[in-house]
């Protein structure tokens, strides 16, 4: 969602956030995972816990993205790609558009990582 990116270049966590409550049964990767950045990003871990445990029933493929070291680099025109939701391609899409975000907050990649690894042996 191209307003979730906006508010966090912007650097507007409490935007991100009020964006994500509006539409929080959506299941669009964008918003899932913003709100767990936004989290992030105001402090609110045990709520960030609680919704990456939630995201990664449906879209483990972003967690498992976002927990890599190396990112393929896609070609502009993927984008027009269709998207099949919860595949490898969903979870590279994200990244390519939101990687920076989680990279520029420190520690959320290795909170994912550690998280996602938790439910993954659940």
């Amino acid at each position: 969602d191209t307003r979730c990116s906006c508010y966090f270049r912007r650097v507007d966590r409490a935007s991100v956030s009020r964006l994500c409550s509006l539409f929080e049964d959506d299941g669009m990767s964008a918003i899932e995972y913003g709100k767990i950045l936004a989290q992030l990003k105001l402090g609110r871990t045990d709520e960030a816990e609680k919704s990456l445990k939630e995201a990664l029933k449906y879209s483990e493929n972003i967690g498992i993205e976002i927990s890599r070291s190396r990112h393929r680099r896609l070609k502009p025109e993927d984008d027009l790609r269709p998207i099949e939701i919860g595949s490898r391609f969903e979870a590279e899409l994200y990244w390519t558009h939101f990687g920076r975000f989680w990279e520029e907050t420190p520690g959320a990649v290795e909170f994912v990582r550690s998280h996602a690894s938790k439910v993954a042996t659940d």
